[in-house]
């Protein structure tokens, strides 16, 4: 899950099959497709995709009904991801089509939907961005044709090659603050790798699947797991199917999971839940069609449940703020012909969260071995929220003197107040 956060609440009981809280399409944008979905900070969605070269992003509350949309056409633009950054605006990365060319595309929102700024970057050839991460410094990294790094202006610090000059697909911000990113070639056979990199862009770690590929339209087809490793959703380079790769932190597979070679489709996304084992969605071809499909599996790989979607893809997946699961991709009429899709099961949509009053909350030192002080009096018994570097809830509890969070492992987290205020802390063992 992308840096999201703020109102959350997670402690919620699981039923054995997750219930459907609402499914819908959205109209006016035919023939178009999800790429990318995320949880805005007050418990809505936010999705981009299109089709051919006309982008297309929707905004809705947090009943999946539409709060705006916004598309572009001079110039062509198509967006492949989007998140909600620190100052609550959205940054969406993609291509434009600029005298015949294709530049890599930053383009950042307001609330919304009104455009803030948007800057292309081009290299000789095809250039695009397909997966973005902010940074503590407002910065932004994304990953596509190159490797890019950009102020919060979207100005170019730097660029590079992918390892091996191959399209990256999904990236991640770890816990210990470098970048995760998958990379495939254009052929399935070629199988697909693993990159880690500092945030200066200097190679930590690669790892090469000669049997797992990576499809070229996922959205988060790489989490890191609680322990330190990842797990990934790819295609087995023999055949169109789903493969569930699990991996230490090194890279190294643990286990995999395959699904029916019928299936004729590819994992897309999968997460680590907060109770435990993990999701993963794909997309299966038939004589009747595409059908969307979701997996819940326990930390060996094993099966819990699965639900199925007719005349759908699923292509991006995120765990919600209260304990459920939201995914998208396109549904089609009919008629064939696709149109935005999300869906949302499992947690509980009205979700009332006590209110902060509205003082500053300053915390120290920033970095510590786990325990640190609160230095704001006023704020003592109120509920607070620490995500990891991904935004995913690692834990929350009420503010005293002194807050313990030695049971994290080292690395760095954002703590933040129910008013929104937020800090980033540090964890050294």
């Amino acid at each position: 899950m992308k840096l999201s956060f703020f109102t959350l609440l997670l402690l919620f009981s699981y039923c054995s099959i997750a219930q459907i809280q609402f499914e819908n399409r959205y109209t006016g944008h035919p023939g178009a497709e999800v790429k990318a979905m995320a949880q805005c900070l007050d418990t809505g969605y936010i999705m981009v995709g299109g089709s051919s070269q006309s982008i297309a992003i929707v905004r809705t509350d947090k009943y999946g009904d539409s709060l705006w949309t916004y598309s572009a056409s001079t110039p062509s633009q198509f967006g492949f991801n989007v998140e909600q950054c620190l100052d609550s605006n959205f940054i969406v990365c993609g291509y434009a089509i600029e005298s015949n060319s294709s530049n890599a595309m930053l383009l950042k929102l307001n609330d919304q939907g009104d455009t803030l700024w948007m800057k292309s970057h081009g290299q000789s050839g095809s250039n695009w961005i397909q997966s973005i991460v902010q940074l503590a410094d407002s910065g932004f990294i994304g990953v596509g044709s190159r490797v890019y790094r950009f102020n919060k202006h979207g100005e170019e610090v730097w660029s590079q090659n992918t390892v091996g000059g191959n399209q990256a697909i999904s990236m991640i911000l770890t816990a210990d603050s470098h970048i995760v990113y998958t990379t495939t070639s254009t052929a399935q056979a070629s199988g697909g790798s693993l990159i880690k990199m500092d945030l200066d862009g200097n190679q930590v770690m690669t790892k090469n699947y000669s049997f797992a590929h990576f499809y070229n339209n996922s959205d988060n087809n790489v989490a890191e797991t609680s322990d330190g490793g990842f797990i990934l959703a790819a295609q087995p380079t023999d055949v169109s199917a789903t493969l569930i790769l699990k991996t230490d932190s090194d890279g190294d597979t643990i286990w995999t999971r395959r699904y029916p070679d019928a299936n004729l489709g590819s994992g897309m996304g999968v997460i680590e839940t907060d109770s435990g084992g993990y999701l993963t969605c794909d997309f299966s071809l038939d004589g009747a069609g595409i059908h969307a499909h979701l997996y819940r599996l326990d930390a060996s790989g094993g099966d819990m449940w699965s639900r199925t979607y007719d005349q759908a893809s699923a292509q991006s997946l995120a765990q919600t703020f209260d304990g459920g699961y939201a995914f998208s991709g396109y549904k089609e009429n009919n008629g064939g012909t696709r149109k935005f899709f999300l869906a949302k099961i499992g947690g509980s949509i009205d979700v009332s969260v006590p209110e902060l009053e509205d003082q500053s909350t300053t915390i120290y030192p920033t970095v510590s071995n786990g325990i640190f002080n609160t230095a704001c009096a006023d704020c003592i018994n109120a509920p607070f929220h620490v995500l990891d570097m991904q935004g995913a809830l690692v834990h929350q509890s009420r503010f005293t003197s002194t807050i313990d969070l030695t049971h994290l492992r080292s690395g760095y987290y954002i703590l933040v107040s129910e008013t929104g205020e937020s800090q980033k802390l540090g964890i050294i063992k």
